[in-house]
């Protein structure tokens, strides 16, 4: 801006040197001319001025104001970097705090991981424990139906005090046997074979001994 009015200058100064007629000298109406041109400029070089000194004045405002906002930017950046670190320092003490509560739960995951190993061993432990009497219980079940097999035979067998009508002779029961079967075979009757064994029913049972009477034909 100050190189165009250091231009208009010159041009103020060097408007006479160009406006010289060629004979050297100048005429009335010429000088009139120049003269009015001469005012025209100094006007115009006033404004100029003035509307420098306003656009001086406006940039030094805008100079200002950019300072201030400056100042205020800056003070906000500092209010909220305070607040940050507020913020972040308050998120490391509830991280520390998350820390601790981790450790503590771990610690007694570990220790509620030992007791629940010790409960299945002992569990296991139980269980080959009930697996064994099962094993016995069952042995005693057999054991028992053996003795319940050899009562029933026992019971069944002839009276050593019987009565008995004739020779006899034994027989022992084989698979598939029955007394029909046992009494057509050997052509003796149903009724003496029980009469001579003592028999309440029908029932034998493989490996029992009977009696039979000794007169078939």
């Amino acid at each position: 801006m100050r190189q165009f009015i250091y231009l208009l200058t010159a041009l103020y100064f060097a408007l006479p040197l160009h406006a010289r007629p060629n004979s050297g000298f100048y005429t009335n109406p010429e000088v009139d001319e120049l003269r009015v041109e001469l005012d025209d400029l100094k006007h115009a070089l006033k404004t100029t001025q003035v509307e420098l000194n306003l656009l001086d004045e406006r940039l030094k405002k805008q100079d200002n104001a950019l300072t201030s906002v400056k100042g205020q930017t800056q003070g906000r950046e500092a209010s909220s970097l305070s607040l940050l670190s507020a913020q972040v320092s308050a998120l490391e003490k509830k991280v520390s705090g998350l820390e601790k509560t981790l450790d503590k739960a771990s610690n007694d995951l570990r220790t509620l991981s030992a007791s629940v190993s010790q409960s299945l061993t002992k569990i296991q432990n139980l269980e080959l424990d009930l697996s064994s009497h099962d094993k016995r219980l069952e042995e005693v079940s057999k054991l028992k139906g053996t003795l319940t097999s050899i009562s029933k035979a026992i019971s069944q067998r002839p009276s050593v005090d019987a009565p008995s009508s004739g020779s006899t002779k034994a027989y022992r029961v084989k698979a598939g046997d029955s007394l029909e079967k046992i009494a057509r075979i050997n052509r003796v009757s149903v009724d003496s074979i029980r009469k001579i064994n003592n028999l309440s029913t029908d029932k034998i049972v493989v490996g029992q001994e009977l009696r039979l009477p000794d007169d078939a034909s």
